[in-house]
């Protein structure tokens, strides 16, 4: 049963549809299905959350690379 989480979960679906790499989407939209203790679902959304993150991460610290070379 969705309940009221149905309609959230089907805009982050739509939003991760648009958009693979959008963090918020999947961390919001494995909180719903933890709510409804689609614990499978929300691990597998948490995961992309840390996959996301670990490429953004990387991409920042190369971005502070680059900077510090000019220095």
């Amino acid at each position: 049963m969705l309940g009221e989480n149905g309609p959230a979960i089907a805009d982050f679906s739509r939003a991760v549809e648009l958009n693979p790499g959008h963090l918020k989407a999947y961390y919001n939209r494995g909180l719903a299905y933890e709510k409804m203790s689609e614990d499978s679902l929300a691990l597998r959304d948490f995961s992309q959350c840390h996959r996301i993150f670990a490429v953004v991460q990387r991409q920042i610290q190369h971005r502070c690379y680059c900077i510090a070379s000019f220095c």
